[in-house]
């Protein structure tokens, strides 16, 4: 009797076992299938992204280091220009005058100085003998006054230089604010973002052939960056467009606003698509 009930538990077990081997338990129910994969090596990416817009790495402003009227603008927005090339001119009467001026000037002043160095020559009326004295300070003043006419004809000649503006690098017109007849004064405006509307220089150039984008990364990311990594960029207002870009710098002290701290970063871009303008949108 005990072996005939080990027997019926064994059958049960097997047709159990049967029926999971099938796929379908004892019930009828379904059992989750099994797939098998080969295992292998893959790169994992953690994406750190960003919003800003595109700019000029180069901009420069050109000013004259002068006051006057604009005699000539000889560029307009647009325009390609060449390092030190002429750009515009201011009057140039009264500087050149000043340079007339400071050269008579010094000329004067070098031949009271000739005549300071010769000495006063007296002949005795008696003997019929000459003697030359020079008078040490005489000279002194004389050679003083020289100096004086060199830097005066020194300032003179700088001041008709500055009359003339070119062009601080070569590229792109991006500005031009003002206009011939107009009164120009020096200027210590630097360039600023690529873009702006209320710059005061008379020209602006940048060099349209390096670009880069300029982004507010959180502190949260921050320390997943570091310079030379690798970007992908994208143009959302030009249609597949995209371009690489490497990290250039990361600004070393926060920017806090409205309690969110940030790190500007800068990526210089590389393969830009001719399509893709100045402050134009970029996600990196």
């Amino acid at each position: 009797m005990l072996n005939a009930g080990l027997a019926v538990v064994l059958a049960v077990v097997v047709g159990a076992g049967l029926l999971i081997a099938s796929g379908r338990t004892a019930s009828g129910t379904e059992t989750a299938a099994v797939r098998t994969v080969a295992v292998r090596t893959g790169d994992v990416t953690a994406s750190v992204t960003a919003d800003g817009s595109v700019e000029a790495v180069n901009e420069v402003a050109a000013n004259f280091e002068t006051t006057g009227t604009i005699a000539r603008l000889l560029v307009k927005v647009g325009d390609t220009v060449a390092k030190g090339e002429v750009i515009a001119t201011l009057e140039r009467a009264d500087a050149r005058r000043e340079v007339k001026v400071a050269r008579l000037q010094l000329a004067a002043a070098q031949d009271q100085l000739d005549a300071a160095e010769e000495g006063t020559t007296t002949t005795d009326p008696q003997t019929g003998k000459s003697t030359t004295s020079v008078s040490s300070s005489q000279v002194s003043s004389a050679e003083a006054q020289v100096v004086q006419a060199q830097a005066t004809l020194d300032d003179a000649e700088a001041a008709l230089d500055a009359t003339t503006l070119t062009a601080p690098i070569s590229g792109t017109v991006l500005q031009v604010n003002g206009k011939v007849g107009s009164a120009s004064g020096a200027s210590t405006s630097q360039s600023g973002a690529a873009g702006a509307t209320t710059s005061t220089d008379l020209v602006l150039v940048a060099n349209l052939k390096a670009l880069q984008v300029s982004v507010s990364v959180p502190e949260s990311d921050i320390g997943s960056l570091k310079v030379g990594q690798k970007a992908a960029v994208t143009f959302p207002a030009v249609d597949d467009a995209e371009a690489t870009g490497t990290i250039t710098s990361i600004d070393p002290v926060a920017t806090t606003s409205n309690s969110v701290v940030t790190y500007g970063v800068v990526v210089r871009l590389s393969g830009v698509p001719s399509t893709v303008r100045l402050g134009q949108s970029a996600s990196v």
